[in-house]
């Protein structure tokens, strides 16, 4: 504070390397909020204080900082194409999904997952909005996750859950007089 009691304070912020500090607020306070800031962009603050004069004192140090990223929103419309078994009893999936979009950024890519028992694994990085998946058992329900990534490296949090599973053998447990499904119905 300058040498006669603060009035105010005035907060001064400008984008990094983008010109002249612009007033942000004034307030009586030790303390202020800026809202509205952009995302993934370097801000410098700095403070004056308002004697009850009307007198401004020197401006304080520059405190810089960078908001974050937002996250991408993930995929959308996954469709699924299996093929038949082929001679090795192995089954292809091909999975196409709409392109996701980053509301401050663009995406450079996508994640494919395979979740298994001991969880979830990198299957693949894809530039394009399809994969295609070879070698899967016809007769083990095969779950995938494809997520978005951002030129800023970061995934999307939520995920496209795909599913691979048997549609060429079903399973049936028979049981006195009446026919059991064994596995979920979307399998079966």
């Amino acid at each position: 504070p300058p040498y006669n009691p603060v009035k105010s304070y005035r907060i001064y912020m400008s984008e990094k390397g983008k010109g002249d500090f612009r007033t942000a607020a004034e307030t009586g306070r030790k303390s202020h909020t800026v809202r509205e800031l952009r995302s993934n962009t370097a801000y410098l603050f700095r403070v004056t204080a308002i004697d009850d004069k009307g007198e401004e004192s020197l401006p304080s140090n520059e405190l810089e900082l960078a908001t974050k990223n937002i996250r991408p929103n993930p995929p959308g419309d996954i469709a699924v194409e299996t093929t038949a078994p082929g001679a090795n009893g192995k089954v292809t999936a091909r999975f196409r999904w709409q392109g996701a979009n980053d509301p401050d950024g663009r995406i450079t890519s996508y994640t494919v997952y395979r979740l298994t028992e001991q969880g979830k694994k990198q299957e693949a990085r894809v530039s394009g909005t399809e994969y295609t998946v070879r070698d899967l058992a016809p007769d083990v329900r095969n779950r995938f996750e494809v997520a978005s990534v951002d030129d800023r490296g970061d995934e999307s949090e939520d995920t496209a859950d795909i599913s691979v599973g048997t549609y060429w053998k079903p399973f049936f447990e028979a049981r006195l007089n009446y026919i059991v499904p064994k596995g979920s119905f979307s399998t079966i």
